[in-house]
């Protein structure tokens, strides 16, 4: 049997709970078993990282043929209108690390630099509608790990062991339109907006991110605006996870179908955070981030594009933030060829703070963004501070294998300042070097679906270190920590 770390804090109950949350995943799959039918399957919505994004009630009155059909779709009333439906996600993740953090290796026994671990989760929610005015949405998970001991343990990042995801109320609006829908929401709920650069529930963490708040939502065929306000949740390992005292807010327009271009987003968010740290300034911040989107194709050609820009304002402390980043790609598919291989050239920029500790603040904020998706699958390196280029080739190759590999080059955009990993944190101070020279990244990713409810996953990374991570080698808090870094996964994920 797996032992995982701190079993001797876990309550009974929590035990309990944890098991219980299992055990409904697997009741779902036998409960499931009955009612199925042998005719064609219907027009299904796909599996979606925010479920309630899920439209199921396509297979009312239709005949059920997938295994789980009868759990999509719940009628619980005669003529249709109130009716739910279940659904699970189970994950399984070994990892295996080679010289983590470059070779950093700590005073206490579980800092190493090598290990292996295995990371689980499991998600299990129900959507209700109850007629055409309101739903109510709920999800747990739990989400456990094996004992690691790269630097840092089992933080919170990798274990929760039972808690509340999303469980969030909704009502539709009266308005004198059927053109336009209105809803209010409120209670716990995942945040996406846009490329997730800078808002995401952050799927890849084993530990998805959350936020307890409320939301207006708008929507026509082409407009969507969303105005929200939230605190970020706190992930507590063995309780209940409690808001923090941080607020996030703000608003979150897209249009979609404007001439020239398929699509645009424009947005306001805003933070309020205590007690932080930004290149030797200290104090609450007020962050106010205005930014834009637009993604397409290039006049009539293949060629396809995703570019965006934020500009950020306020303070920390007494000092004034002044700071912006810009991120995009642009791609073609080579539709001549048979399996039509797509490359992708990218380019990202976060600003950084020129002069420790005075009177501005020019490090951008990252806020809670999905970096793994665009800054390297090791997650070294985070939106702040930072000029990245990068190349992507992708290929559909035999037996429907995906294929992935990118190529990244990193550079610190100021020398003054850090260099921060993907989730924020300083990875090297900025007077532990002179020079800009991150190093670079490559990642192949692999992937497999095996039918509709399952997929495989198989990732190799390796980070060379550059000359920046040389210089801070020869410091005392980094001594000899200068090596490459590897990283293997195996990802499966079953979903209903």
């Amino acid at each position: 049997m797996t032992s995982y770390r701190n079993a001797n804090v876990r309550s009974v109950v929590s035990r309990c709970a944890s098991r219980a949350l299992w055990a409904a995943g697997i009741t779902t799959l036998l409960l499931a078993a009955s009612g199925v039918a042998q005719a064609e399957p219907p027009p299904r919505p796909e599996y979606n990282v925010l479920p309630w994004k899920e439209d199921w009630s396509v297979l009312r009155g239709v005949e059920k043929k997938d295994f789980f059909d009868p759990i999509k779709y719940v009628p619980m009333s005669k003529d249709g209108r109130y009716w739910a439906s279940f659904g699970a996600q189970w994950r399984l993740r070994p990892e295996i690390w080679r010289k983590f953090n470059f070779g950093v290796q700590g005073a206490a026994p579980n800092d190493k630099d090598d290990d292996e671990f295995l990371l689980s989760r499991i998600m299990f929610h129900g959507d209700f509608h109850l007629g055409e005015t309101f739903r109510i949405f709920l999800m747990g998970k739990s989400a456990l790990s094996t004992d690691r001991d790269l630097q840092g343990g089992t933080t919170p990042f990798y274990v929760d062991q039972i808690d509340l995801q999303d469980g969030w109320i909704e009502a539709k609006l009266p308005i004198p339109t059927d053109k336009i829908d209105l809803r209010v929401r409120g209670g716990r709920e995942e945040l996406l907006e846009g490329r997730q650069r800078l808002v995401s529930p952050l799927d890849w963490a084993n530990v998805r991110r959350t936020f307890d708040g409320a939301n207006f939502i708008l929507r026509s065929k082409r407009f969507y605006s969303k105005a929200f306000w939230s605190r970020p949740v706190r992930v507590k390992k063995y309780a209940f996870n409690p808001s923090s005292g941080n607020q996030f807010f703000g608003i979150y327009n897209t249009m979609k179908d404007v001439q020239w271009v398929d699509g645009f987003d424009v947005y306001w968010l805003s933070l309020l955070s205590d007690d932080v740290t930004f290149n030797g300034t200290t104090g609450d911040e007020n962050r106010q981030t205005m930014g834009g989107r637009t993604w397409g194709n290039i006049a009539t050609s293949t060629f396809y594009y995703d570019g965006e820009f934020a500009y950020q304002f306020g303070d920390v402390g007494g000092a004034n933030i002044n700071a912006f980043m810009f991120a995009g790609f642009v791609g073609v598919p080579f539709e001549v060829l048979k399996r039509v291989p797509k490359v992708e050239l990218g380019f990202g920029y976060a600003s950084g703070d020129d002069t420790p500790g005075d009177d501005k603040v020019e490090t951008f904020n990252q806020l809670f963004p999905l970096g793994h998706a665009y800054l390297g699958k090791i997650d070294a390196i985070g939106r702040q501070n930072v000029i990245d280029t990068s190349l992507t080739g992708m290929v559909n190759t035999f037996f429907d294998v995906k294929a992935r590999l990118e190529g990244h080059y990193f550079w610190r955009a100021s020398t003054d300042d850090a260099v921060y990993n993907a989730g924020g944190g300083v990875l090297r101070p900025g007077a532990a070097g002179s020079s800009s020279d991150v190093g670079g990244e490559i990642d192949l990713i692999l992937t497999k679906g095996w039918g509709r409810h399952f997929v495989s996953q198989f990732g190799y990374s390796h980070f060379f270190a550059g000359k920046f991570i040389d210089q801070a080698a020869n410091t005392p808090a980094f001594l000899g920590a200068d090596k490459d870094i590897d990283f293997i996964y195996f990802n499966f994920t079953y979903r209903i």
